[in-house]
């Protein structure tokens, strides 16, 4: 049996996906080693995938005016995870990559990775939502190594207002 109907297998049977990907040397080896299977990247992408909820304020001079701050979901997959051991929480590290197909332009995906890389510092804790269950309950800081498979060094001050104008409107709320 090959490795891609072996990961199959284990993901149609309920398998942790973390276990899995444990057993087959991590998500970075897992992810290439599905490569040549189309279901199975699409069966991957959906466990490791999730939602990355941030607020931007458009009126950063006086932020405790709700009306003028805007909500945006981006989708995510889990590139890895890696457990924290902080005295007596154990909470979790998500690095992630962001899928936004909209943004083709480099100088936009490095805007938006600037203002989530700092978002992310007050938040990374509250902002992801997991699809895998096994996750839902825990506690995990996410961190955003890359956008669209592009990989950033954050290096520029962005506003929300900046990246508000980057972000297609039907990912707003």
């Amino acid at each position: 049996m090959s490795y891609i109907k072996v990961i199959q297998k284990m993901i149609d049977e309920g398998d942790d996906i973390f276990r899995i990907a444990k057993l087959f040397g991590g998500i970075k080896k897992l992810l290439e080693l599905s490569k040549s299977s189309p279901y199975l990247v699409a069966l991957l992408q959906t466990k490791l995938g999730g939602i990355l909820t941030c607020v931007a304020d458009l009126n950063q001079d006086n932020w405790k005016l709700k009306k003028d701050e805007v909500r945006f979901q981006l989708n995510f997959i889990t590139l890895d995870i890696e457990l924290v051991d902080l005295d007596d929480v154990q909470p979790f590290n998500a690095i992630v990559d962001i899928i936004i197909p909209e943004l083709t332009e480099l100088n936009q995906m490095k805007v938006l990775y600037c203002w989530l890389d700092d978002y992310l510092l007050d938040f990374g804790a509250e902002s992801g939502k997991f699809n895998d269950r096994g996750l839902k309950s825990k506690m995990i800081w996410v961190y955003v190594k890359s956008i669209n498979g592009n990989e950033f060094i954050r290096d520029i001050k962005v506003s929300d207002e900046m990246v508000l104008d980057i972000i297609p409107n039907h990912y707003k709320f």
